[in-house]
């Protein structure tokens, strides 16, 4: 999976003062666990430390977004969680503890432990020195049928080649000669945010609480946390929230 433009997309509007490279990663990891497991659902990925989170959000049809939050990570133990969204809202997820730094090596283990499925999961970034990011994910699993061996024979490809400067058909071809390509899906970054969904949310204020707001003939600014969008809820719109 090529990632290029949806990790320098989130890096410029989040423009995180640390945990860059883990945010890109666990981006393209948010992604690629939904392309692989469930790309009809929306995936979220969450890395926590004690004073410190990552958080990716990625959608059927390949829209993805995140926030970082707290401080640096330091070396200590920390938690994944995978959850997917399924069809009636509710979440199905996954939490392990996790440590180091690679999340490449958190995915796996997530995927080993959480998902019964031997992975090998490759995501790497690189910064220019005009910050032009080059970003790439790859995960190769071993079917029920497959063999160690040809999972090592996998990974002799895939250490062969130079991911970053590779499209994503070439490495497809590198680590499965032969292989047939079905299908192409676009990934990006995104937000699904909207004027509907904050006027929703407000919604669900208490009616005392909507009433100070209108009697102060106040307008509401809220910000998206995702991609900074900002919406302005004007005095009659909140007093349309009341109830007759």
């Amino acid at each position: 999976m090529r990632a290029d433009n949806m990790v320098q997309d989130v890096l410029a509007i989040q423009a995180p003062s640390h945990s860059r490279d883990v945010f890109g990663q666990l981006m393209m990891a948010a992604a690629l666990i939904r392309e692989t497991m469930a790309p009809d659902l929306r995936v979220q990925v969450t890395l926590r430390g004690e004073n410190s989170a990552v958080f990716a959000d990625s959608y059927p049809g390949g829209v993805t977004r995140g926030i970082v939050a707290g401080r640096p990570f330091d070396q200590d133990k920390k938690q994944l969680q995978v959850a997917r969204v399924l069809k009636n809202g509710t979440l199905q997820q996954g939490l392990i503890e996790v440590h180091g730094g690679d999340v490449a090596a958190m995915i796996q283990q997530y995927m080993a432990e959480s998902e019964q499925a031997q992975s090998l999961v490759r995501l790497e970034i690189e910064e220019s020195k005009d910050r032009k990011i080059s970003a790439v994910a790859v995960m190769a699993q071993l079917l029920p049928d497959g063999t160690a061996e040809s999972m090592a024979q996998v990974e002799q490809h895939l250490n062969a080649v130079n991911l970053l400067s590779a499209e994503a058909e070439e490495t497809a071809r590198a680590l499965c000669p032969g292989g047939l390509i079905l299908s192409h899906h676009p990934i990006e970054f995104g937000c699904v945010c909207n004027r509907d969904k904050v006027v929703g949310a407000l919604a669900t204020m208490g009616v005392e609480e909507i009433q100070q707001i209108v009697r102060a003939d106040e307008t509401l600014t809220i910000n998206c946390e995702y991609c900074l969008s900002q919406y302005n809820v004007t005095p009659n719109e909140l007093a349309a929230l009341l109830p007759n």
